[in-house]
């Protein structure tokens, strides 16, 4: 700092203990870390319904429906659904921000794959909300259960199978209790 004739007088500066600063990005690192070990996609949206960060399931760099994640961001959560299912996704939506003691709630949902094809996934959503309390959008996690979904409509169609058979079917469990009967075994044996 110059003075008066213009030679040097000293230094002046500021310092500014930044510590808690630093530990709140190291906290801020450590959470992003965790959520990207997450074998799921992490996402939020806006109270808008739009789309404001996406995280693919670990080890991808694609999203569950196939797209870069940069892509999605800024889009409209109901461009990927199938129509009829973002509707029921808004209303398990409507049903968190009226009544924040739920916490959350898991809405399964046909979904439009980046290839065209449609995927069954399973959407966990909470709510984020202002310091004030005010509905501010949503955190949620995103999981493909097509494989699932499958398997359980071949269980469904097996169980129709078996109950339209005219012979008598049953199965029995390692304990020797009945685990399965079918209408003709329970109409042959009265019970």
């Amino acid at each position: 700092m110059p003075d008066e004739s213009g030679g040097y007088r000293g230094t002046v500066g500021v310092i500014r203990d930044t510590s808690e600063r630093r530990e709140r990005e190291q906290e801020l690192e450590r959470y992003e870390t965790i959520v990207r070990a997450f074998p799921d996609e992490v996402y939020t949206l806006d109270a808008d319904g739009y789309l404001t960060s996406v995280i693919p399931p670990a080890g991808s760099e694609m999203t569950t429906t196939g797209y870069d994640p940069a892509e999605l961001v800024g889009e409209h959560a109901g461009t990927l659904s199938v129509s009829g299912e973002f509707e029921r996704a808004r209303e398990v939506v409507e049903r968190l921000r009226e009544n924040p003691d739920l916490g959350s709630l898991t809405v399964d949902a046909t979904c439009k794959h980046c290839d065209g094809s449609l995927i069954d996934v399973s959407f966990h959503f909470s709510v984020l909300r202002t310091a004030e309390g005010v509905f501010d959008g949503i955190a949620g996690v995103a999981r493909d259960v097509t494989d699932r979904k499958a398997r359980e409509r071949e269980l469904e169609r097996y169980e129709t199978l078996v109950n339209a058979a005219t012979d008598p079917m049953f199965a029995v469990g390692p304990d020797g209790r009945f685990t399965l009967v079918n209408d003709a075994f329970l109409a042959a044996t009265g019970m």
